[in-house]
């Protein structure tokens, strides 16, 4: 029995990727208004327990997806050890609101008797599988990625824009891109340099990451404050050059034609079918920690310019 805390990606995202394998889901009673606002939706309605209590809800469930702002859900993942009921996590990036506050989180996960899983999404990809499975020496990768964020386009107040909520182009938009140069040991920071009205509002990331073992680069350029929309990632290898995505997001088109659902859907539920059926847990969890602590190490190195 898995329960969802949270609106907006909890409902968009992870709902119809569990219910491709579960009978039903819980909900909290505030989720009401945004479920029935996706159409898209509806046809899961008779799927859907709304509770009114979220203590109610959390005594009911064996799984629970966190759908929360990081300095929310740091709070429900130590409310969360409470009930021996719960024996699996889902929870989102960035962990927490803080490279230390996250790795503080993962220590108390470990003691912990649940199993969990941070949705580092970018992981699933066909692309990402392809650059995974044909890694080899003395490449150059350059990923570009310009989009306008949400909070941009309204202009609306957000804590997806202020570093210290644990938002920003690096705590939450480049920390896909971290989990992604760990899993394949760029460990080094040739450089990298953040961009914004101030430390609290940052829009751009440019850095390098190097690989001694392949000794090969990854450079990245993010914008969330772009007129552009694009995703895209190329390698060059003896100076011929691949492209491995090109596209308006790194997911593609963001719905499946054949149902209206998210793209991201298909995703999560490979990334919890691959979760549960794991044999390496402990691999999992110090991945986890690397990831963080690479987190940890740019945001340490990274040097600040002004844009006003």
């Amino acid at each position: 029995m898995t329960g969802i805390l949270g609106s907006g990606f909890g409902i968009y995202g992870y709902l119809p990727a569990i219910l491709q394998k579960e009978d039903y889901v819980f909900l909290h009673i505030k989720s009401k208004e945004f479920f029935y606002s996706r159409v898209e939706l509806i046809h899961f309605s008779n799927k859907i327990i709304f509770i009114s209590d979220i203590d109610k809800l959390l005594g009911k469930v064996t799984a629970l997806v966190i759908c929360y702002p990081p300095k929310l859900q740091f709070e429900f993942v130590l409310k969360s050890f409470e009930y021996k009921n719960i024996k699996y996590l889902f929870l989102e990036k960035p962990l927490s609101f803080d490279p230390d506050s996250s790795i503080y989180l993962l220590e108390k996960l470990k003691i912990s008797n649940i199993k969990y899983s941070i949705n580092y999404i970018f992981l699933k990809t066909n692309w990402f599988d392809l650059i995974n499975k044909n890694e080899s020496n003395e490449v150059r990768y350059s990923l570009k990625w310009n989009f306008k964020s949400e909070h941009f386009k309204s202009n609306k107040i957000s804590w997806k824009k202020n570093t210290s909520d644990g938002g920003g182009v690096v705590r939450f938009y480049g920390i896909h891109i971290i989990a992604i140069l760990v899993h394949l040991n760029y460990n080094e920071i040739n450089f990298s340099i953040v961009k914004g009205i101030s430390i609290e509002d940052l829009h751009i990331w440019e850095a390098e990451f190097y690989n001694p073992k392949s000794k090969s680069i990854f450079s990245i350029k993010i914008n969330t404050k772009s007129e552009i929309q694009e995703f895209s990632i190329t390698s060059i290898k003896e100076k011929k050059q691949f492209i491995l995505i090109n596209e308006s997001t790194p997911f593609g088109s963001l719905f499946n034609i054949a149902n209206s659902i998210d793209t991201r859907a298909l995703l999560l539920e490979k990334y919890m079918n691959e979760f549960y059926s794991t044999q390496n847990y402990n691999d999992l969890e110090q991945f986890y920690q690397r990831v963080n602590l690479f987190w940890k190490k740019i945001e340490i190195e990274s040097q600040f310019s002004s844009i006003i």
